[in-house]
């Protein structure tokens, strides 16, 4: 037997008020999710993943936020996985760096050991550069070019410029990490 049958019936409940919210609550909400998301980014960027980190840094676009976000500092480190969180005002030299509409996350480098990073990503530009010797050798072929279907060879082309632009952005995240 369930309430259905006793309760009284929708149809004759009064019709929901409407309630102001609270804008300001609903903007510090969303920092903070803002927050939590950029940290988990940033440490997902140098392969800390799920793990606890000991620090991280937050540089708040409206600088007058900071006291509002205070009070929730907790929540953020706890959801984060962060030990400390501090407010900065300027970019930090060498550090991690996730920009968000509102916030930059930042995560130094210093106790971070990044030779399994720095190797995965060499091994993926190795692999990249030997992809794009092939296609370039390829396109570089007249008979090839002259025997190969029109759409294969737009696709080869496509796929070159692709790994240049894949080659591009790991060579800058080396340059990064290396300082």
């Amino acid at each position: 037997d369930t309430e259905l049958k006793t309760s009284p019936s929708i149809m004759i409940s009064k019709y929901p008020k409407f309630k102001e919210q609270d804008k300001n609550i609903e903007k510090i909400f969303s920092l903070l999710i803002e927050s939590i998301v950029g940290i988990r980014r940033a440490k997902s960027l140098i392969d800390l993943g799920n793990s606890k980190i000991e620090k991280a840094y937050i540089k708040f676009n409206d600088k007058k936020i900071k006291n509002e976000i205070k009070a929730y500092m907790n929540f953020i480190m706890m959801l984060a996985k962060c030990e400390q969180i501090e407010f900065s005002e300027e970019k930090l030299p060498k550090a991690i760096c996730d920009v968000s509409e509102n916030l930059e996350i930042f995560i130094t480098l210093e106790n971070v050991d990044l030779s399994g990073i720095l190797t995965r990503l060499e091994n993926q530009k190795n692999k990249l550069e030997k992809e794009s010797f092939k296609l370039n050798s390829m396109l570089s072929n007249e008979k090839f070019i002259a025997n190969a279907p029109k759409e294969v060879v737009e696709q080869n082309k496509e796929a070159l410029e692709n790994l240049k632009i894949q080659l591009e952005k790991i060579s800058v995240e080396l340059q990064n990490l290396r300082g």
